[in-house]
């Protein structure tokens, strides 16, 4: 697996995680979120002598694909090749990107104030994720997908 790979994929500095927060909050008002994280099964034919390491919870064989989007959909980082019976929480958890969340090694700027607060307190940035994805004291933000449906139907 390859990742942050110069040139391809750099780990971003602080003036691009503030770029991309600036936009998560001119498109979606979402203010300080610097991703959007989740990770998806892409099927596959058994690979031989692997057993059930590539059987998923969804019946069929595949591999994971990890990916970090900034506000216009496009790709932050992505991890590909993870075994199909690991799950997103899994995956990332041995992610380069868990790993350099984890050791504090992901440039993510100091945290800022929330547009219109007029106390000025600061707020940190954060990635949102589903709930498959641990929820931390910093730059995190869990969703519920049984939340989100329930939100999407009353708009």
């Amino acid at each position: 697996m390859v990742i942050f790979t110069a040139p391809y994929m750099p780990v971003p500095d602080e003036a691009k995680w503030n770029a991309v927060a600036n936009r998560y909050y001119k498109l979606w008002n979402i203010p300080n979120c610097i991703g959007v994280i989740d990770g998806e099964h892409i099927r596959i034919k058994k690979l031989c002598k692997t057993g059930s390491q590539n059987f998923s919870y969804k019946g069929y064989f595949s591999v994971v694909s990890m990916a970090l989007a900034d506000a216009d959909g496009m790709f932050i980082t992505i991890d590909v090749g993870n075994y199909g019976g690991n799950s997103d929480g899994a995956v990332f958890k041995t992610s380069k990107l868990g790993r350099l969340i984890r050791q504090k090694n992901l440039n993510i700027p100091p945290p800022r104030p929330l547009p219109h607060d007029g106390e000025d307190n600061a707020f940190p940035f954060y990635f949102c994720g589903d709930e498959a994805f641990p929820l931390r004291k910093k730059h995190y933000a869990s969703i519920s997908t049984k939340s989100f449906k329930r939100y999407k139907k009353n708009i």
